[in-house]
C-alpha cells in the first residue's frame, strides 16, 4: 500500500483528523456564543452608562467633552421648540462660564427598554441639579442611536424641566422652578 504525502488511508488517522475538526468547530462555535452573550449583556448596561454620563459630562462644564457627547445634529427639545445642539452650542458655554449649577459626576442614572427599535433606543434620564443652591430633579428623555458594534450617537435629548431651558435655551428659571 502505497501512502501520498498527503493523503492517508489509515483509518486511525482518519478518525483523528475528523476529531480534530469537530474540536475546533466546538471551540469556535462556544467562543461565538461567549462573545454573541458578552455583546447583548454590554447592550443591556448601555442605557445607564449614557444616563450617567449625562452628569459627568455636563457637570464638568468643558464645552469639548459635552462636543463629543452630542453631536452638531443631536436634536435638543424643549417645551415644544426643538434645535440642534450645533444651534444650541453657544448657550451651553454661557451656563458652563456662569457656573449657577452643579451637576455632580453620578448625580443622574436611568434606563431604557434595552432595545433598539430601527437601531434607536429610548432612555429615562433623572439628573439631580443643584441651581443657585437649590436642589431639582430633572427628567429627560434622551435618544440613543447604534452607529456600530461599539459605537454610539445621542440622537435628541428632550426636557420640559426648566433647568434643562435654562441649559440650553437661556431661559430664565427664576420664576418657574421645577
Amino acid at each position: 500500500m502505497v501512502e501520498g504525502r498527503y493523503l492517508s488511508l489509515n483509518p486511525n488517522k482518519v478518525r483523528k483528523d475528523e476529531n480534530v475538526k469537530k474540536i475546533i468547530l466546538t471551540g469556535i462555535t462556544i467562543l461565538l456564543i461567549i462573545i454573541i452573550m458578552w455583546y447583548y449583556v454590554y447592550l443591556l448596561g448601555i442605557d445607564t452608562k449614557y444616563a450617567i454620563k449625562f452628569s459627568q459630562v455636563f457637570g464638568s462644564y468643558n464645552i469639548k467633552r459635552v462636543d463629543q457627547f452630542l453631536n452638531k445634529e443631536t436634536a435638543i427639545s424643549y417645551r415644544g421648540i426643538t434645535k440642534t445642539y450645533e444651534q444650541l452650542r453657544n448657550n451651553v458655554m454661557v451656563a458652563f462660564e456662569e457656573r449657577r449649577f452643579k451637576m455632580s459626576e453620578g448625580s443622574s442614572y436611568g434606563n431604557g427598554n434595552n432595545k433598539f427599535v430601527n437601531g434607536v433606543q429610548e432612555i429615562q434620564i433623572q439628573s439631580y441639579v443643584i441651581y443657585d443652591d437649590i436642589s431639582y430633579s430633572v427628567p429627560i428623555t434622551m435618544r440613543l442611536k447604534i452607529k456600530g458594534i461599539n459605537k454610539f450617537m445621542v440622537k435628541s435629548l428632550s426636557s420640559d424641566a426648566a433647568f434643562f431651558g435654562y441649559l440650553f435655551y437661556r431661559e430664565s428659571i427664576k420664576n418657574d422652578l421645577d
